[in-house]
């Protein structure tokens, strides 16, 4: 429910980097001139959508088979900890792609209803028309 309420139009989001900015699954960037450091999570971030991916991608890693193997080839470069946000970048890009997909879906099922209905309406109208012609 987290996820539907803090994101309600997913489409506002135009790229997967985009939504994971505002979600915080970015490292943490700071430049000067030709140096650039990567520390960590960025601050910025929806903490109650942070928490629920991560916490999500470790339940997922023991569920899904694809997520599993990638989780392990991850490991072997990298901690847990980073590689459980890797896992978390991905289920969110899973939901992303779901959720974009039953948007266009209910769009067009609107369509449907929408020119169903006005057609019920204008054989409403001839009906109409013709009873009170009778």
């Amino acid at each position: 429910m987290t996820l539907l309420t803090e994101l309600y139009d997913i489409s506002c989001f135009k790229t997967l980097d985009k939504l994971c900015s505002y979600v915080g699954l970015i490292p943490n960037t700071d430049s000067s001139g030709e140096t650039d450091y990567k520390a960590g999570m960025t601050g910025r971030r929806n903490a109650h959508l942070r928490i629920i991916l991560i916490e999500s991608a470790w339940t997922a890693v023991r569920k899904d088979p694809a997520l599993m193997m990638a989780f392990n080839e991850l490991c072997k470069n990298m901690t847990k900890t980073k590689a459980i946000v890797r896992i978390a970048r991905k289920l969110l890009n899973r939901i992303r792609y779901v959720h974009i997909a039953l948007a266009k879906e209910i769009d067009i099922c609107y369509i449907a209803y929408a020119m169903l209905k006005q057609t019920l309406d204008l054989s409403l109208v001839e009906i109409n028309r013709k009873g009170r012609k009778d």
